[in-house]
């Protein structure tokens, strides 16, 4: 619908009914916050992602995934000949499960988790926004078993954030995305779509490796080795250093 933004000076497309999982699948949940007189896009949303995700694993964009779980619930109602009347409106609410500081100010890193200062919170953002590898949700299907509803714990890895490769960060989300739904007790799916673990290198010891090129005048043309001087071995080789 059109409405005014939050200063209320300027018209724009805000977002009511419907579900995380359909506005994610239809791409309609790029136009919150648009102005109405932006023009309509020539691609939808999430297309390069989409493509990024098949190419890479064969795989769906993670955000499609809720819809898939929507579909089956809509199928399955629809194929038990039960009366409309007595179909929900509405058979699949999600919310997305994001890390962030208990303080909820900035950026989170490894050290706040360390620290213990992270939280899982409940949102509604556009399909997308996160920064990490991984995605949680927290569905509740109404299906033709528990027509009130019952809740799942969805986590999926984003193959097209770094390769879908799975670091630190990722396994933060992971964990606590696992332990919201141990703790209520209510099944956890995870649908696995990565390249496997990110292995890094600390920036110390990155900036310490030295390559021997086959010509150093014509570094396209390879190298025989990496290596590190002598004196970084033995500074690297310090205890806690």
């Amino acid at each position: 619908v059109e409405a005014a933004n939050d200063s209320g000076s300027t018209a724009v497309f805000r977002l009511i009914g419907g579900t995380k999982a359909s506005l994610a699948g239809s791409g309609d949940s790029s136009w919150e916050g648009m102005k109405v007189s932006s023009p309509y896009p020539l691609i939808r949303p999430f297309d390069a992602q989409r493509k990024a995700a098949l190419r890479s694993s064969d795989t769906l964009y993670c955000y499609d995934l809720p819809a898939l779980f929507e579909a089956a619930v809509e199928k399955q109602w629809s194929d038990g000949n039960i009366r409309a009347a007595s179909r929900p409106l509405m058979v699949m609410f999600t919310t997305e499960l994001v890390v962030q500081r208990k303080n909820g100010n900035g950026p989170w890193t490894m050290q706040d988790y360390l620290n213990g200062d992270l939280e899982l919170a409940h949102m509604q953002r556009r399909a997308g926004a996160n920064d990490v590898g991984m995605v949680a949700w927290l569905m509740e299907l109404k299906t033709v078993e528990y027509p009130n509803g019952r809740q799942v714990v969805l986590i999926a890895n984003d193959i097209t954030h770094k390769a879908g490769s799975f670091g630190t960060r990722e396994d933060v989300v992971f964990k606590l995305a696992s332990e919201f739904a141990r703790e209520r007790r209510i099944p956890r799916l995870y649908v696995a779509a990565n390249s496997g673990a990110r292995i890094g290198l600390a920036d110390g010891i990155k900036k310490a490796y030295k390559v021997a090129f086959k010509d150093q005048s014509k570094p396209e043309n390879g190298f025989d080795y990496l290596y590190v001087t002598k004196e970084d071995y033995e500074r690297l080789s310090i205890k806690d250093e």
